[in-house]
């Protein structure tokens, strides 16, 4: 008996598409090469139907699209309820006599915006599950900038390109609203009114990679003592420090320099 040296290659597979008058297959074809040297060499190709699974594929991305768009419309009427309650708001407080009320109402309103720059980066974003924080607190801060509620500030924003889900995003653009407000009325320079107080925002991944930190700072006269000291809270501390809470995070208060807060918050909460 004479033993026969035969050596078989595979060759790798590919899908194809076949279309009859009534149906559309999808397969995979793949080809064994076999080399005898007594004889010629040879191939043998093999189809596999996979027709159901792609149409599996085809059902399932078609869903997503699906669930897509519509959260893209609860978010889209979401950011219109926000506007309009937000406009309300400082319409009332153009009508008050008082100026605490109109001071009440009108931050009132800025803090539903805050919420609105969210919902409508949901809108048209890329994401409508996620937010970019960068193009959000840009769009928080100019707003406020704009807005006259901080015009003697010289803001920097520092945040990189982090994304974060949607509840813990609305939190730090509300804690960096509350901050910025509290350095324009507290932190400023009484009688410079010619030099802007600057004002830095940053936000980086902790250490352990489980946290963001948010830093505000500015060049402004500080914390007073009481209020380092915990023995008074302003409201727009309280909202920062609950936030803060909320996300299984820390408020710390400081002067560098000028009034500094470092908020720690867990990324997954």
């Amino acid at each position: 008996m004479v033993a026969r040296n035969t050596t078989q290659a595979r060759v790798a597979g590919r899908t194809t598409r076949c279309t009859t008058r009534h149906t559309t297959r999808h397969t995979t074809r793949h080809t064994t090469r076999t080399h005898d040297p007594d004889s010629l060499p040879s191939h043998m190709i093999t189809f596999n139907d996979i027709s159901e699974r792609k149409e599996a594929e085809r059902q399932a991305t078609a869903l997503l699209k699906e669930k897509e768009l519509l959260l893209r419309e609860v978010h889209h009427r979401t950011k219109n309820n926000l506007a309009t309650l937000s406009s309300m708001l400082h319409i009332q407080a153009l009508n008050s006599d008082s100026d605490a009320v109109q001071e009440a109402l009108s931050q009132a309103g800025d803090r539903i915006s805050v919420m609105m720059r969210i919902y409508e980066q949901l809108t048209y974003g890329d994401s409508v599950e996620e937010v970019r924080l960068a193009s959000v607190l840009n769009r928080v801060v100019n707003d406020l900038v704009d807005s006259g509620s901080a015009a003697m500030l010289d803001p920097v924003i520092d945040v990189s390109e982090l994304v974060v889900p949607v509840r813990l995003s609305v939190a730090l653009a509300v804690m960096v609203n509350e901050l910025v407000v509290n350095v324009s009325k507290y932190g400023t320079q009484a009688g410079e009114l010619t030099d802007r107080t600057k004002i830095k925002i940053q936000i980086d991944s902790a250490s352990d990679g489980k946290s963001l930190v948010l830093q505000v700072s500015d060049n402004g006269p500080g914390f007073p003592p009481d209020v380092l000291s915990g023995e008074r809270q302003g409201f727009g501390l309280m909202i920062v420090s609950a936030l803060a809470e909320q996300h299984g995070g820390t408020l710390h208060i400081e002067n560098r320099g000028g009034g500094h807060v470092t908020v720690t918050v867990k990324r997954g909460r």
